[in-house]
């Protein structure tokens, strides 16, 4: 209800000056008769044609640029975790080879001890996965 002019007189004056798509409202609609309505609108008009296309377009642009900022973010942490396990992994072993290097052991016992101490060592430094290999180089 619009005070002093009913809503067909409204859009007869909007028609007499614009071109733009019009969407009528009832307090009583259903929802199948809107979609209808608004598809019936989109047909005829050029103007509606085009904001849709517009529109999606823009979407589809959207998508395509977050996923390939999402792949790329991915590629480069990526990246730099495996560039800091490979440092990682590289003094590891420079400690491991500097340990064994400095020790005086002479019996398989002692070198045995020297392994286990250095594979307990390392396993408290690395990673949880690291304990697998470091069980097998107990075994050996």
């Amino acid at each position: 209800m619009l005070p002093g002019l009913d809503g067909t007189e409204v859009a007869r004056r909007i028609r007499q000056t614009s071109n733009v798509p019009r969407l009528n409202l009832y307090s009583r609609f259903s929802l199948r008769r809107l979609l209808r309505h608004g598809r019936a609108e989109v047909r005829r008009s050029l103007q509606a044609r085009t904001v849709a296309l517009a529109v999606i377009l823009t979407l589809a642009v959207a998508i395509v640029f977050s996923g390939v900022s999402i792949t790329s973010v991915c590629a480069s942490l990526l990246n730099q975790i495996t560039q800091q396990s490979r440092n990682d992994y590289s003094n590891m072993v420079q400690q491991t080879q500097t340990s064994l290097d400095a020790a005086d052991v002479s019996s398989t016992v002692q070198v045995q001890q020297l392994v286990n101490d250095l594979a307990s060592s390392l396993q408290s430094i690395g990673s949880p996965h690291d304990s697998i290999v470091i069980s097998d180089i107990k075994a050996s």
